[in-house]
């Protein structure tokens, strides 16, 4: 019979190629599971290159058919205009409101334009503000020649343009980016038909911050 200690070195060098094997068949676990992670992020970053390929197309196809839209808009208001500030009578009809624009329009603009297609208010009834008038001219001249003459009104008669809301959104980011700056007392200048404004001569687009879609 051998010692104590010739038995415990003769066991741990039969236990030797045990822990070996056992160790080795470990870290071929471990590079399993890595090779299959490392797999699935590759199979998630190529699904995420193609979903942002898919949003990029849809980005530029909602931004087709907004400016679709906002042409189509255009077209459709051509003859209009909103006008602020005409009176409004708690019982006033409609035949009421087209002398109050036509007075408008022949005594106050020194238009010859003898009556509109259409006119009514827009938005909800409030007590304490008076709705505005979309009128639609008969003609695209007669419309060009209230809007040649709006700066020939008083407070609180206003004649703008009838614009999309698309449109509307942009005019008053640029507005309120104007009023800002002039608060900072930074110079600012709008170019509307870019629909941007330059700031200390760093120039940005109104549509980068406006969500046009809704």
């Amino acid at each position: 019979m051998g010692t104590e200690e010739e038995n415990s070195a003769t066991g741990s060098a039969e236990n030797e190629p045990l822990t070996k094997q056992f160790m080795e068949q470990h870290f071929q676990n471990i590079n399993s599971r890595l090779d299959a992670i490392q797999t699935s992020l590759l199979m998630q970053q190529s699904i995420t290159t193609v979903l942002e390929k898919k949003v990029n197309v849809l980005e530029h196809k909602i931004n087709d058919l907004v400016d679709e839209n906002e042409g189509l808009q255009k077209l459709i208001r051509k003859k209009n205009v909103l006008i602020s500030g005409i009176e409004e009578a708690e019982s006033e009809n409609s035949d009421e409101l087209r002398q109050k624009v036509l007075h408008l329009i022949q005594s106050v603009l020194k238009c010859n334009i003898m009556d509109v297609d259409t006119c009514y208010r827009i938005g909800a009834i409030s007590r304490n503000k008076t709705r505005q008038v979309k009128v639609s001219f008969i003609t695209n001249r007669d419309r060009d020649t209230v809007m040649a003459k709006k700066r020939d009104t008083e407070p609180p008669i206003y004649i703008n343009e009838d614009l999309p809301l698309s449109i509307r959104k942009v005019h008053k980011a640029l507005k309120d980016k104007k009023k800002e700056a002039e608060r900072n007392r930074q110079s600012a200048r709008i170019n509307w038909k870019e629909k941007s404004i330059t700031i200390d001569g760093v120039k940005s687009y109104a549509e980068d911050d406006v969500d046009l879609t809704s």
